[in-house]
């Protein structure tokens, strides 16, 4: 009975928001040193089978990245949200020209012949 219990206790992921300054210094020293001008706006800490990652939500003007850490200061994913919403980029598809109607000859009427010169 524990060992089940256990196994659905740690087979769950748990996701508690948390404050920029507890953040690993390392994640906090990368972003403040490459990704100037951003600002970190909100932070998750993921348990997930006992593995921890850290997942940042940080802003430049109106631009949202949401950046992925492991507990040992390694980058492991950059997302956009934007892109998620619009996966073309922003590339707006233009929708194909319709085909004309085959024609039938049967119940077409007869087109005048060209004038001749």
């Amino acid at each position: 009975m524990v060992a089940l219990f256990a196994t659905v206790v740690l087979g769950q992921a748990t996701k508690t928001e948390i404050r920029p300054t507890d953040l690993p210094d390392c994640v906090t020293k990368y972003i403040h040193q490459n990704m100037v001008g951003y600002t970190i706006v909100k932070v998750y800490r993921i348990e997930n089978k006992l593995v921890i990652t850290y997942d940042v939500t940080v802003m430049k003007g109106k631009g949202t990245l949401i950046l992925t850490w492991d507990s040992n200061c390694k980058l492991l994913k950059k997302v956009n949200p934007d892109e998620k919403k619009n996966p073309d980029n922003g590339n707006v598809k233009k929708k194909p020209e319709p085909k004309p109607a085959p024609t039938n000859p049967a119940t077409e009427p007869e087109k005048p012949a060209p004038p001749k010169k």
